[in-house]
Formats: C-alpha cells, structure tokens, sequence
C-alpha cells in the first residue's frame, strides 16, 4: 500500500473505504493466522501455574516483551507476584488445553 494515512482492508477481493473501517472491530478465526506449534497469550492468560508436586500455585494474568522469549506474570495463591521466563527451561505447556502450566523450578523464581 502507498499510502501515506488510513485503512485499506481487503476481503475476499473487495476493497472497504476508510470510514467502513475505522474504529471496527474486525475479527479472523485464529486458524487464519496461527502458526502450528506457537503458544498465544489469549491462550495462557488465566492459565493456572502448577509447580513440580502437582499443586497449583497461582495464574498466569499477563505476558512482557522482554528479550526473545518474554516474560508471563504470574500471581501466585499467597498474593505474591512473580516473574517467569517464557522458556522451555522453566515453563511446561503441555497441558496448555487443560489452562494449565507446569513449572518444575518454581522455587527458583519465589
């Protein structure tokens, strides 16, 4: 697009002027745009954290760029909040479905 300011949005082979556009909310079903094996924060946030006994020890309620892998914030059950490397290391989402992560190191990051 060579445009300098405004919205052009193409669907299907038509072209939606900028006041059509504009303050919409436009919304495309994640298998449009979701590449095979990624993890997204929609999918993590609320997710409870488990810790390497099987407890659950708080819930994931927010994601920080921070270098390549990021960081999830994690309000632990006691009120405290903790910071967690989004890397294989420390974080399991095998159970990503079931809302929940295990993180065997947990003590680590307390």
């Amino acid at each position: 697009m060579n445009r300098k300011d405004g919205v052009q949005l193409v669907l299907t082979g038509h072209t939606l002027p900028d006041d059509q556009v504009v303050g919409s909310w436009i919304y495309l079903d994640s298998e449009l745009w979701a590449e095979a094996g990624s993890i997204y924060f929609y999918q993590i946030q609320g997710a409870a954290v488990q810790d390497s006994t099987g407890q659950i020890r708080g819930t994931v309620t927010d994601f920080m760029e921070a270098g390549e892998a990021g960081v999830l914030v994690v309000q632990l059950t006691d009120g405290q909040e903790i910071y967690l490397p989004n890397h294989e290391d420390f974080v399991s989402f095998k159970r990503i479905d079931d809302k929940i992560i295990r993180v065997d190191r947990l003590e680590d990051f307390l």
